[in-house]
Protein backbone atom coordinates (compact mmCIF):
# COMPACT_ATOMS: atom_id res chain seq x y z
CA UNK A 1 0.00 0.00 0.00
CA UNK A 2 1.22 3.48 -0.86
CA UNK A 3 0.19 6.78 0.60
CA UNK A 4 0.35 10.11 -1.18
CA UNK A 5 -0.17 13.39 0.67
CA UNK A 6 -1.57 16.40 -1.13
CA UNK A 7 -1.61 19.99 0.02
CA UNK A 8 -4.85 21.77 -0.73
CA UNK A 9 -6.20 25.27 -0.29
CA UNK A 10 -9.65 25.68 1.14
CA UNK A 11 -11.57 28.72 -0.01
CA UNK A 12 -14.26 30.20 2.18
CA UNK A 13 -16.67 32.41 0.28
CA UNK A 14 -19.36 34.46 1.92
CA UNK A 15 -22.70 34.14 0.14
CA UNK A 16 -25.73 36.37 0.69
CA UNK A 17 -28.13 33.45 1.11
CA UNK A 18 -27.56 29.70 1.02
CA UNK A 19 -30.71 28.77 -0.94
CA UNK A 20 -30.18 31.46 -3.58
CA UNK A 21 -26.55 30.42 -3.95
CA UNK A 22 -27.61 26.78 -4.24
CA UNK A 23 -30.08 27.60 -7.04
CA UNK A 24 -27.47 29.61 -8.96
CA UNK A 25 -24.86 26.87 -8.49
CA UNK A 26 -27.22 24.15 -9.69
CA UNK A 27 -28.12 26.22 -12.75
CA UNK A 28 -24.44 26.84 -13.57
CA UNK A 29 -23.31 23.26 -12.85
CA UNK A 30 -25.71 20.82 -14.51
CA UNK A 31 -25.95 17.14 -13.68
CA UNK A 32 -23.97 14.54 -15.58
CA UNK A 33 -26.20 13.32 -18.45
CA UNK A 34 -26.28 9.83 -16.95
CA UNK A 35 -28.67 8.28 -19.47
CA UNK A 36 -26.61 9.53 -22.41
CA UNK A 37 -23.34 8.40 -20.81
CA UNK A 38 -24.80 4.96 -20.15
CA UNK A 39 -26.02 4.72 -23.75
CA UNK A 40 -22.53 5.56 -25.06
CA UNK A 41 -20.99 2.95 -22.76
CA UNK A 42 -23.52 0.29 -23.79
CA UNK A 43 -22.89 1.10 -27.44
CA UNK A 44 -19.11 0.91 -27.09
CA UNK A 45 -18.70 4.52 -28.24
CA UNK A 46 -15.28 6.01 -28.72
CA UNK A 47 -13.70 8.16 -26.03
CA UNK A 48 -13.94 11.19 -28.32
CA UNK A 49 -17.73 10.79 -28.45
CA UNK A 50 -17.82 10.70 -24.64
CA UNK A 51 -15.66 13.84 -24.52
CA UNK A 52 -17.99 15.64 -26.94
CA UNK A 53 -21.02 14.72 -24.85
CA UNK A 54 -19.41 15.92 -21.62
CA UNK A 55 -18.07 19.12 -23.19
CA UNK A 56 -21.48 19.97 -24.66
CA UNK A 57 -23.16 19.26 -21.31
CA UNK A 58 -20.82 21.37 -19.17
CA UNK A 59 -21.06 25.02 -20.25
CA UNK A 60 -18.59 26.11 -17.55
CA UNK A 61 -16.44 22.96 -17.51
CA UNK A 62 -18.09 21.35 -14.48
CA UNK A 63 -20.81 18.75 -14.02
CA UNK A 64 -22.54 17.69 -10.83
CA UNK A 65 -22.65 14.05 -9.83
CA UNK A 66 -25.72 13.58 -7.64
CA UNK A 67 -26.15 10.28 -5.83
CA UNK A 68 -28.21 8.80 -8.68
CA UNK A 69 -25.39 9.17 -11.20
CA UNK A 70 -22.48 7.98 -9.07
CA UNK A 71 -23.20 4.37 -9.95
CA UNK A 72 -22.16 4.84 -13.59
Amino acid sequence: MNETAFTVRRLTVAVPGVRGFQRRYEAAVPDVPADQVAALVRGGASWSKMEKLIESSAPHGFLSTPETTRTL
